[in-house]
């Protein structure tokens, strides 16, 4: 498990994960990776009212991020 983690974050650093492009990722790889499904995911982003894309943070990655992390029992390491 922690080789996949590892192999998972090693792919996030050399292809970031455009989870702002939906039609990228098969249904099986949202679920997988957020434990949610396209649909669902699209339904939590649009509680994201109050956040704002910026030059380095799309608001649906940050979701996915957390989600990801969340799912996987990552840490936020400062």
């Amino acid at each position: 498990m922690s080789q996949l983690l590892r192999d998972l974050i090693k792919a996030a650093t050399e292809f970031p994960l455009a989870f702002h492009r939906p039609h990228l990722y098969n249904e099986e790889d949202f679920y997988t990776l957020l434990g949610v499904t396209k649909p669902h995911f699209s339904f939590l982003s649009g509680f994201l009212v109050e956040m704002r894309n910026t030059p380095s943070r799309i608001v649906q990655k940050a979701l996915a991020i957390f989600l990801l992390k969340l799912r996987h029992n990552m840490s936020q390491v400062v």
